[in-house]
């Protein structure tokens, strides 16, 4: 009994799972059915949206909101944007360069992490080929496999943009060519009407950043006269030909536009090109062609000008250049008229007047004694007389003695009382006539021309003046100003002659020490010279009184490089040939120079021939062999061998050895063989 109620519950168990089972298998067909068809109509939909997705008239791009990498974009946004979906999808916004402004697509991400959404933002876009265009976009943030990411619709404003801004810049043309036309008009100053036109032209293309260039006579070259913005500091700056903006448009005589200036090929290479964005040149014509550009650069990557703006400024170019041809045209009438004036006062000062001094001429003095004569008044005259004029100008140059008649003039007027005549009467005299004030009046102008100059040579002891006076007082009636003037100059006459050597010696003194005070290179050349020179002379048996003439000549032999410009004299480098030349000018010099003075008129010769060659090759005379004297053969090697042991400006110095060397290979050619070899036993490594 047990064991079949077992039996029978056991079999209608495994009915039981049996049924359950065909239950499930039905269930689970029917799900899998179900699903399939849930799949199908899923790729449906994808295909359609995918379908819509790809062809819709708008640009549409998904990229990840954490890094902005693309992860779909539509045909919209390849064929406009110039990237193919394999060159988009991948890479970042921040890759692709899309956003012109980065400041702007931080921005909008901002707003979208707030909002969620964003609607028309407008944003300044660079597509592929480097062409900036203005965009719409709409966004809004999605969740993708729990991934935040934007979809983002792109619509293109640019022409809209172009048109607005076209009709706004039309209306302020309009609306400012009146206030351009009353201002450009009325300005005659060229200066002034630039700085207008150039504030003008940046109101028009709403830039700060303007210039104009004109041409420069010197450089033949288009450079930048006014400036505003980053331009300001560029003021002097000139344009070689089919450089930037202004090189180009003054050689081509057209308008130039260059939206993306950093791939331009002519940009210029200036420090401040790496920051312009686009540029605008605009060139102000007149009947000879260009004459100016207005020149004109954006820096900001959401600011360019286009063609809206070269349009409006190529019509305010041509009423600028109208204005600006009125104002050259008065401007240069106005010159000529200051000239002439200027030329006829210069005329007439020339007349009246001496050139160097700038005190009255010798006619211009007469004619004005002549009314004191007129007058009865009674007056002394002095006559001056520069000492030493020729000596100065002989050695040192007219501009030297032109210096000194200047400071005697200076002297002489500042002596003078009040109310006399000053006047250069000569080449070097000068006269004065004042009124007498008293018995002692001639004389105490005298002592005061004598503490003047005695003032000036301590300030000045390297060109020490002196001036010879003489006087003669108007006594009666019956004296005439010509009798009156050849008793003063008489009388200067005699004072002239009582210290004339004394001068000379003074002079020359001077002169030596200018020279000292420019030998500061060489450092004590001349010094160094006599000894060398006097250890050669004794070598060879010269009496002590032929040595000391020796130490004489090595003293003053360079005397005449007083008169060489110190840009030759101390030259760092060879000399040109022309400044070879004027080098060589130091001997004739020296020669006059000791000419005028009786203690150096026997050395004159020697200074002469100290640079000549024993193979004929020096100067000034060419002289050859034994026609050289023996004093200037000995000079020549002391020279030598000192200018080659010590710095100069043009070469370190040589060491003895070298220097010694150097004369060896020279003998015969510049030095006397004879008194090479002699130098070479006597000198000693220590005594250069």
């Amino acid at each position: 009994m047990n064991v079949i109620s077992k039996a029978t519950t056991t079999s209608r168990t495994r009915l039981l799972e049996q049924k359950v089972l065909r239950k499930l298998r039905a269930e689970n067909a029917l799900l899998k059915k179900e699903n399939e068809l849930q799949r199908r109509v899923s790729k449906l939909s994808e295909q359609k949206l995918s379908t819509a997705f790809r062809h819709t008239a708008d640009m549409i791009g998904i990229t990840r909101m954490s890094d902005g990498t693309f992860l779909d974009v539509n045909d919209a946004f390849t064929k406009f944007t110039g990237y193919t979906r394999e060159e988009a999808i991948g890479k970042t916004v921040k890759e692709l360069r899309l956003w012109v402004n980065p400041a702007a697509r931080v921005d909008f991400i901002n707003i979208l992490k707030t909002n969620r959404e964003i609607y028309c933002y407008e944003a300044l876009a660079r597509i592929k080929s480097g062409e900036l265009r203005m965009e719409s976009l709409s966004a809004e943030v999605i969740s993708i496999d729990g991934e935040e990411c934007i979809v983002t619709v792109w619509r293109d404003i640019t022409e809209q943009k172009k048109t607005e801004a076209k009709l706004r810049l039309q209306n302020a043309y309009l609306s400012s060519l009146h206030e351009t036309t009353l201002a450009l008009i009325n300005r005659l100053d060229i200066t002034e009407l630039l700085e207008i036109i150039v504030q003008k032209a940046c109101a028009l293309a709403k830039t700060a950043n303007a210039y104009i260039s004109l041409l420069n006579p010197a450089t033949g070259l288009p450079e930048i006269t006014i400036g505003s913005g980053i331009y300001e500091t560029q003021v002097g700056r000139t344009f070689q030909p089919n450089e930037g903006i202004s090189g180009t448009v003054w050689y081509s005589g057209h308008p130039l536009l260059v939206t993306n200036y950093q791939e331009w090929p002519n940009r210029s290479n200036s420090f401040i090109a790496d920051r312009i964005t686009s540029a605008l040149g605009i060139p102000l014509l007149s009947s000879s062609g260009v004459v100016g550009v207005i020149g004109m650069t954006t820096i900001d990557e959401d600011k360019h000008l286009g063609i809206v703006e070269k349009e409006l400024l190529s019509r305010f170019a041509e009423l600028a250049s109208i204005a600006l041809d009125n104002a050259k045209l008065y401007t240069a009438s106005q010159k000529e008229i200051a000239e002439r004036i200027r030329i006829e006062d210069e005329l007439r000062f020339i007349s009246t007047h001496d050139y160097v001094t700038g005190l009255y001429n010798r006619a211009k003095f007469e004619e004005e004694l002549k009314l004191w004569e007129t007058a009865g008044a009674a007056y002394c005259l002095l006559v001056c007389d520069v000492d030493g004029l020729k000596l100065i100008n002989d050695s040192l140059g007219h501009h030297v003695g032109d210096a000194v008649l200047l400071a005697a003039a200076q002297v002489l007027k500042a002596a003078s009382p009040e109310g006399s005549l000053v006047a250069r009467v000569g080449g070097d005299e000068f006269a004065i006539a004042a009124r007498r004030t008293g018995a002692n009046c001639a004389e105490d102008i005298c002592l005061k021309i004598q503490a003047a100059v005695a003032t000036f040579n301590q300030a000045n002891p390297q060109h020490l003046l002196s001036i010879s006076t003489g006087y003669a007082i108007k006594q009666s009636p019956t004296d005439t100003i010509a009798s009156l003037l050849k008793s003063a100059d008489d009388a200067m006459y005699r004072e002239k002659l009582h210290h004339g050597y004394s001068v000379r010696s003074s002079i020359v003194q001077g002169l030596l020490k200018a020279l000292e005070a420019r030998d500061y290179i060489t450092e004590g050349h001349a010094d160094r010279m006599q000894d060398i020179a006097s250890e050669l002379g004794t070598a060879i048996g010269m009496t002590d009184r032929e040595v000391a003439q020796l130490r004489l000549i090595a003293q003053f032999h360079d005397i005449g490089k007083v008169g060489i410009p110190d840009r030759i004299l101390f030259k760092k480098g060879r000399l040109t040939p022309q400044e070879f030349t004027d080098m060589k000018r130091h001997c004739e010099i020296g020669h006059r120079i000791a000419l005028s003075v009786p203690e150096l008129s026997h050395i004159a010769e020697y200074i002469l021939s100290h640079h000549e060659w024993w193979d004929g090759n020096g100067y000034p005379r060419g002289l050859k062999g034994t026609e050289i004297p023996l004093e200037c053969r000995i000079i020549a090697i002391a020279d030598s061998y000192d200018a080659m042991t010590n710095n100069r400006p043009y070469r370190k110095a040589l060491t003895y050895e070298e220097a010694k060397a150097e004369i060896k290979n020279f003998s015969g050619k510049q030095f006397d063989p004879h008194l090479v070899e002699v130098f070479i036993k006597s000198i000693s490594n220590c005594s250069g």
